[in-house]
Order: C-alpha cells, then structure tokens, then sequence
C-alpha cells in the first residue's frame, strides 16, 4: 500500500480528532478539564482557568485544520503526480464533496473570525456556536462523501 494514503488517512483522522476535542471543550460535561490540561502546554502558571481551556479550545481547532488541509495537500500532490489514482464517481457525488470541502474551508475560516470577535465582545460572535454546528455538519458530510473515492 502506498505510504502516502496511510498518511493522508492518518491526518483526516487527526483532524476528526481535533474538531471533536475543541467541539467536546466547549460543549462536553468534562470539557473544560481537557481544555485547561491541553491550554496549559501554552500558558503559564498564573494563567486564569478560563484563558486555558479557551487556549485549548483553540489549540484543537487549528490542530484540527491543520491536519486536515496537510491530509488534503498530500493527496492532492501525490494524484497530479500520479502516484495515486481515483476510480470515477457520478458527477452528482463529485459536485457533493466538491461543495461540502469547499464550505467546511470556508465556514472555519468564519468561525476563526467570530471566535476572535467572541473575544472583543462583539455582538455577531453570537452566531459562533451556530456557525461550528453547520461547519461540523458539512466537514462530516464531506469526509463520508469522500470515502467513496477508490484509491488504487
């Protein structure tokens, strides 16, 4: 098997695992424990609880993105050099991931803003909660809709 796909697989996998961790930060019963441990790599001692899992809810974040636009690039890299080839999909399902990928880039580039905003106390941060459901939704349904795409 090509080393490429393990790891391009791997980093999806890792993004899914940082958008939960900063999902389940903010929203989890036992969030706010994870979030201070992981913001505390980031802060020092007399850094406030808040601040920490704040920090750590950012840390999952861009961990997240992070891993998962370097899975993308690794794939995208290895097909034009053709090292990796997809097996045809109907058009409708081409245009769906197409869609779905481009409007999870898209709306996390909105939730960065807002989240930025939410810290200046402006009142459109409101929509960042709302915003992170419809992107996780999107990210999900683009990542299933992928899963269609034979790799040889």
């Amino acid at each position: 098997m090509n080393p490429y796909i393990v790891m391009m697989s791997i980093l999806i996998y890792l993004a899914l695992a940082g958008y939960l961790t900063a999902w389940y930060i903010r929203s989890g019963r036992n969030g706010s424990a994870i979030g201070r441990q992981i913001g505390s790599l980031f802060s020092t001692e007399n850094t406030s609880d808040f601040i920490r899992i704040r920090r750590g809810h950012i840390a999952s974040a861009l961990f997240g993105f992070t891993c998962d636009v370097s899975g993308t690039i690794i794939m995208e890299v290895e097909r034009i050099k053709g090292r990796i080839k997809f097996h045809p999909v109907p058009p409708a399902l081409d245009w769906f991931h197409l869609i779905t990928a481009q409007g999870a880039l898209f709306l996390f580039i909105i939730l960065a803003i807002l989240g930025f905003l939410k810290r200046k106390g402006a009142p459109i941060s409101r929509f960042h909660v709302p915003v992170a459901k419809v992107f996780f939704l999107l990210w999900i349904s683009s990542s299933i809709s992928g899963w269609f795409y034979r790799i040889s």
